[in-house]
C-alpha cells in the first residue's frame, strides 16, 4: 500500500506539473501534455478535473498515511511479543534453578542423587 500510495501521489504531481509547464493558460484553449493535446476543455471541465487530481493526490497520502500505522501496530506487537517471551523464559529459568536446587539438596530423606550412567569401557550397557 505505501508503494501504491507513494506512486499516486507522484503520478498526480507530474500530472499537475506537467500541465502547468506546458499551458500558457487562457480562456478556450486545448491543453497539451509531452506534446500531446488533449480535448478541448472548459473552465468547468478543468476545475472538475483539478479537484480529481486533488481526490487523487489525497487518496495517496491516505494509502502513506494508513501503510505507516499498520507498521507502527506490527512493531508493538512485536515488542510485545519479544517482551512476553522474555518474561517467560525468565520464569522458566527460574523454575529450572528452583527444581534443580530442590534435587542438590544435601541431607534430604528419600533424594538420591544418581549420576548419570555412561558406558564405562569394561562394563555392559543395557
Amino acid at each position: 500500500m505505501l508503494i501504491f500510495g507513494v506512486l499516486l501521489i507522484l503520478i498526480s504531481l507530474a500530472f499537475a506539473g506537467l500541465l502547468a509547464r506546458d499551458n500558457p493558460g487562457g480562456p478556450g484553449y486545448a491543453p497539451m501534455i509531452l506534446g500531446y493535446q488533449l480535448p478541448a476543455l472548459t473552465v468547468l471541465e478543468i476545475f472538475l478535473c483539478g479537484i480529481l487530481l486533488g481526490l487523487v493526490f489525497c487518496l495517496g497520502l491516505w494509502l502513506v498515511a494508513s501503510a505507516g500505522r499498520r507498521r507502527r501496530a506490527l512493531a508493538a506487537r512485536v515488542r510485545e511479543a519479544r517482551q512476553e517471551a522474555r518474561s517467560v523464559a525468565a520464569e522458566r529459568d527460574k523454575l529450572a534453578d528452583q527444581l534443580t536446587r530442590r534435587h542438590a539438596a544435601p541431607g534430604r530423606s528419600g533424594s538420591k542423587t544418581v549420576p548419570p550412567t555412561t558406558g564405562a569401557p569394561g562394563g555392559t550397557t543395557g
